[in-house]
């Protein structure tokens, strides 16, 4: 934590610290402003440590360059919003290692060691009519407000089962729908889409519905493999629901 031209600037130590103690928080604050000195102190052993890590890293960097990897490695005298720039400037050019990359975010800041490349699978931002779940997606909402699960298991039949089972679907689909314009799909696409919902997946080797883990808090949602359609094609990636932050309502282009 430090001020840098008037702003304050935080990095993800800052954030780990405050998770375990948020009076350190309010001592470095008070470091930065200049209102309490700063402890200085030395630790044989934590230099140790650093001495280790360092070492491991230059023998990580040095085993990838003798593989034919080509590597972008920041120079320590690039600082500031030039160092963002130098990251930039790297990643763009496709050299697929940048070491010591400067990453910037409004008032977060802080360095990556190691940057490696990794090439998108198509399938998950390709353009497509036709998408399917690999992860399922957890409705923002009770399916089953009405009780129509219990109704089915007492053995109904004939015409009533059909309408359950229709008003079943048709709760669903609103679900869905609902979680495509959470998800910034807009109206459009969220009211055009053909919709079907299952427990089992619509590509060979998804697991069922429910044998996912989810979040505790949202343990009680209801979770659905969904397969959607449309008359026209959609942009990936695409991730919808409540779980859509934890990885949960992923899809796949299936076309």
């Amino acid at each position: 934590m430090q001020f840098h031209q008037n702003h304050l600037r935080l990095s993800a130590t800052d954030l780990a610290k405050h998770l375990a103690c948020r009076h350190a928080t309010s001592l470095d604050l008070s470091a930065a402003t200049g209102k309490l000195e700063k402890p200085s102190w030395y630790n044989a052993l934590v230099v140790i440590l650093q001495k280790r890590g360092f070492r491991h890293e230059a023998a990580y960097l040095q085993h990838l360059g003798t593989n034919g990897h080509a590597i972008a490695k920041r120079d320590e005298s690039v600082v500031g919003r030039e160092a963002v720039q130098w990251t930039l400037d790297a990643l763009r050019s496709g050299v697929p290692i940048v070491v010591q990359a400067s990453l910037q975010n409004e008032a977060w800041h802080g360095f990556a060691d190691v940057l490696l490349r990794v090439e998108r699978p198509k399938r998950y931002v390709a353009e497509s009519s036709a998408w399917a779940t690999v992860t399922p997606v957890l409705l923002p909402g009770h399916d089953d407000p009405g009780g129509l699960h219990e109704k089915l298991r007492r053995g109904t039949r004939g015409e009533e089962q059909k309408l359950l089972i229709e008003r079943l679907m048709q709760r669903r689909e609103a679900l869905v729908r609902k979680a495509l314009r959470h998800a910034g799909l807009g109206d459009e696409l969220a009211f055009t889409a053909e919709i079907e919902t299952r427990k089992t997946g619509f590509i060979a080797g998804v697991e069922k519905a429910s044998l996912y883990a989810v979040p505790s808090h949202l343990a009680q949602s209801p979770r659905l493999h969904v397969k959607l359609t449309w008359p026209v094609k959609v942009a990936g990636p695409l991730c919808i629901g409540r779980g859509r932050f934890s990885g949960l309502g992923l899809f796949t282009a299936i076309e």
